[in-house]
């Protein structure tokens, strides 16, 4: 293994994003030791030992370093004589004052400084995370998972332009910025691999269409009925949906049932659990843990029926737990299918959509 020296010029990534609440992002720029020539350095991808430090004081006398989201780190150097910086991040979590957090590399412009502090866009590759991360304006979002950077030189340091967020708060570090985050390579740990891994997907997914309330009206109030709902479920590394009724070679397997109860100690009130319960190894219910509350209201000719949905807890085979929300959004189930979620009730056999009114978390109807 070649012991690589070669140092870059100043280096800026910028990814900016707005958000509620305090808005973080990490500005990079290429510390500038002195420039030598690596000697009978090979074209070929290398992978370094590095750290992030982006330190940010939080009141204590100690600063909180929300350098954990980097994974890891490469360097392509090519017979051109071109240099690559390749940063692959992941959403990770960490504890600010006693709150834990979750922190993840958020979407936004990225480039690149030159050492004429100038902004440099091309060449710069984004990849984004095929799930999604709580936000500090509370939405569900994609997030960045790697970046390749086109860099003139190899250097031990650089100063990276970085938008970093969380479910809580979030901080921009930018070359005029109080706070600085900067990337240490460790140049003797180098070594060659045949590919990078954790490159992500060219496109950012886009926050989904989560349904908050469900409203039908019936002609007379019933303790039980099927319905049509779609749950899409993620963690930090899956996103899947699935649409109930589930069926499988044209035969139902499982049923979406609501079952209501009227609450004896207060007329006109009542409860209800919605359970779609799949076999997968293991019992598991999509829905247990997504209805959050239910409405029944006379109406003229009938009863409507307001339910309330919320985000939710989906306990998968092997203690794997995802969570889940109830989508409206065109999207790929579990078996990557591509799917237009059907929401409604069961008359019999009949699915009725008419008049079924469907409310959303989002703007993006």
């Amino acid at each position: 293994m070649k012991s690589l020296t070669k140092t870059s010029k100043a280096v800026a990534l910028t990814l900016t994003s707005a958000v509620a609440g305090i808005a973080m992002a990490v500005a990079l720029t290429a510390c500038n030791p002195a420039d030598t020539e690596p000697e009978n350095l090979e074209p070929g991808t290398y992978k370094y030992s590095a750290t992030l430090d982006a330190g940010i004081p939080m009141g204590n006398p100690e600063p909180e370093n929300l350098g954990g989201v980097l994974s890891s780190t490469y360097v392509t150097y090519d017979e051109d004589d071109n240099y690559t910086l390749t940063l692959i991040f992941a959403a990770k979590q960490i504890e600010i004052n006693g709150i834990k957090a979750t922190m993840f590399v958020g979407e936004g412009t990225i480039g690149a400084y030159d050492s004429n502090g100038e902004l440099i866009t091309e060449g710069v590759e984004v990849g984004y995370s095929k799930s999604y991360v709580l936000n500090s304006d509370r939405t569900y979002v994609g997030y960045v998972t790697s970046v390749v950077i086109p860099v003139e030189k190899l250097s031990e340091t650089y100063d990276l332009a970085l938008y970093i967020n969380s479910d809580v708060m979030g901080y921009q570090f930018t070359n005029t910025s109080a706070h600085k985050a900067q990337i240490k390579l460790d140049l003797e740990s180098g070594e060659v691999v045949e590919s990078i891994s954790g490159l992500g997907s060219a496109t950012l997914l886009a926050s989904p269409k989560t349904v908050e309330t469900m409203t039908f009206t019936v002609n007379e109030l019933k303790d039980e009925y099927n319905l049509a709902v779609y749950v899409n479920a993620f963690n930090a590394t899956a996103l899947s949906g699935m649409q109930f009724p589930y069926t499988s070679s044209s035969k139902v397997v499982s049923d979406a049932v609501l079952k209501i109860t009227a609450d004896e100690e207060n007329e006109g009130e009542y409860t209800a659990t919605l359970d779609a319960v799949i076999n997968m190894g293991q019992s598991v219910n999509f829905t247990e843990n997504l209805l959050k509350g239910i409405k029944v209201t006379e109406v003229s000719g009938g009863y409507e029926i307001t339910l309330t949905f919320g985000i939710g807890t989906v306990k998968m085979p092997g203690n794997n737990v995802m969570t889940g929300y109830m989508n409206a959004a065109a999207s790929k189930d579990y078996f990557n299918n591509d799917v237009v979620p059907a929401y409604g009730y069961y008359d019999g056999e009949t699915l009725v959509t008419e008049g079924v009114v469907l409310t959303y978390n989002t703007d993006n109807e």
